[in-house]
């Protein structure tokens, strides 16, 4: 249950960093894996967001955020 609350503030901190706003729920996550199962799909979408933020970078180049 920790672990789910501090992993969705982990992927909220990166949002933040990437200049984006912070989307991700500490408390969205454990509740999905308790009631549906599905917390990975969850947190999976939340860290789609910020690899789409960054697009038009190539593959495996290193970017600076933007926090």
């Amino acid at each position: 249950m920790v672990l789910l609350y501090n992993t969705g503030n982990r992927i909220a901190d990166v949002q933040r960093a990437a200049a984006l706003r912070p989307t991700c729920s500490a408390g969205i996550g454990p509740l999905r894996c308790f009631c549906f199962g599905l917390v990975s799909l969850y947190f999976q979408g939340e860290l789609n967001k910020i690899v789409d933020a960054y697009a038009g970078a190539p593959a495996g180049a290193a970017v600076a955020l933007r926090g």
